[in-house]
């Protein structure tokens, strides 16, 4: 997943440049660090990030909304009331 140096930057505001470098995953993690005019579909990149007051900085994309909307989805419907067969038996 792309990520660009200034979501980098808004997250880790004290790290020095030499942290990441372009074209190369930063740390341990999923995101490859490029610059937005390098990134195919940018606005699929980790571009959202989690406010200054929590406790635990987070980016993500648009696309994570959406499978979090759908997760929530499935487990909704997946817990909803039982549905009733035609002669009056519970499923």
């Amino acid at each position: 997943m792309p990520i660009s140096p200034e979501t980098i930057r808004h997250l880790i505001p004290d790290a020095p440049d030499t942290l990441w470098s372009l074209g190369h995953r930063l740390g341990f993690g999923k995101d490859i660090v490029l610059l937005e005019n390098q990134t195919v579909l940018p606005f699929l990149s980790d571009r959202f990030v989690t406010p200054q007051w929590m406790n635990y900085p987070v980016a993500f994309s648009f696309g994570d909304l959406l499978i979090s909307a759908g997760v929530i989805w499935l487990l909704w419907t997946l817990g909803g009331p039982e549905k009733q067969k035609n002669n009056g038996e519970q499923l």
